[in-house]
């Protein structure tokens, strides 16, 4: 029994899970069921310009072969990362790039013409067992033009550093301010008392129960496009994956079985469940992926890795008159790594009063 507020809340899970009865997304077993494995980028930032599938379309019980090319010739859109909406509702800020500019960094499931961070899947491997279809990924051969290319936040802000997306000058995504500029100033600048102190936040990667896996279904008949995986929001990703499959929202349902661990990652689409569910409606059978370990530090969304500036003005008796902080944060390749961002201007000021307080966020691709 688990105490809140002087009452007591049961929890019906408990005995299923510690006698081995939870079902996660890898228990789960259609008929007919396919297997597919990733061939993923070894480059953290390289043109892909060529990929041979021969060899491993010829190895035992593989099925098919996808690529980005594939994806984008059946007409398919990229994932939608979507932000907290209460951040644009509630505050008044002001973005760095239009709109239209942010939308083309859309997050295509597999990558066509550019890798841009190790891990990312140039191409998708569908074969009669899980086995056979890593066997035959190893077996794909693909052409890079390795590109520069930079992994920390300060690198990637600097003038020349190299650029992921030619529609984000500067490596940014979005910058955002938020609070009173002139009076945090104001304020920092008569203050007896000023703290400055520049903060890292590592990089970190999480590691859940069950690794992730997905399962995608197609009706032919109904056209209901099926995704069985452990997430933690169901409506969200079945908004992405509906815009990404370009099919009404009501073709798409989306399943979570038990998940094992979220702690963030799991709330966002990821391209392996857009893979299984296109795959199984390009091939007519249902199609299945289940990640190892390896492969969730390569693949798995990530988190933090930013660098905060901080200035806390204090009058005499120590008591705080302002706040300022410009907050750099690494997004990925594909702005999804952000959470820490979203959150910035509720966790800083926490339950202290803070009579002025300014933050800039970044974005940093």
């Amino acid at each position: 029994m688990t105490r809140y507020i002087g009452k007591s809340i049961p929890r019906l899970e408990d005995r299923r899970f510690l006698t081995g009865q939870g079902r996660f997304t890898d228990d789960h077993c259609l008929e007919g069921e396919l297997y597919c494995a990733f061939v993923r980028s070894p480059h953290a930032h390289a043109r892909i310009l060529g990929i041979d599938a021969g060899q491993a379309l010829r190895s035992s019980g593989v099925v098919a072969v996808l690529t980005g090319a594939d994806y984008a010739a059946d007409g398919l859109g990229g994932i939608g990362h979507m932000p907290n909406g209460a951040d644009v509702i509630d505050v008044s800020l002001r973005s760095f790039m239009p709109p239209e500019q942010v939308l083309d960094l859309a997050h295509r499931p597999i990558a066509a013409e550019r890798a841009r961070f190790v891990g990312e899947p140039v191409a998708v491997v569908v074969a009669r067992s899980a086995a056979l279809a890593r066997d035959a990924a190893e077996l794909v051969s693909v052409e890079y033009e390795q590109l520069p290319s930079v992994s920390s936040v300060v690198d990637a802000v600097k003038e020349g550093a190299p650029q992921l997306w030619e529609q984000a000058p500067g490596n940014l995504c979005f910058s955002l301010e938020f609070g009173d500029a002139a009076a945090t100033r104001a304020a920092l600048a008569s203050a007896p008392h000023v703290l400055r102190h520049e903060f890292t936040n590592s990089r970190i990667v999480n590691c859940q129960l069950e690794p992730r896996s997905a399962l995608g279904v197609h009706d032919a008949v109904s056209g209901l496009h099926t995704l069985i995986s452990g997430n933690q929001g169901v409506h969200t990703q079945r908004v992405a994956l509906a815009a990404a499959l370009k099919v009404p929202i009501g073709q798409v349902r989306v399943v979570s079985p038990d998940v094992g661990g979220g702690f963030g990652p799991r709330t966002h689409l990821y391209p392996e469940q857009v893979a299984v569910v296109w795959a199984a409606k390009r091939l007519g059978r249902p199609v299945k992926w289940t990640s190892d370990r390896s492969e969730a530090f390569l693949a798995d969304y990530q988190g933090r890795d930013s660098v905060a500036g901080a200035a806390l003005a204090l009058d005499a008796e120590g008591r705080i008159l302002a706040y300022d902080v410009d907050w750099d944060g690494n997004v990925g390749a594909h702005t999804v790594s952000y959470t820490s961002m979203g959150n910035a201007r509720r966790v800083l000021p926490t339950v202290y009063h803070v009579p002025e307080f300014r933050l800039r966020t970044r974005g940093v691709l």
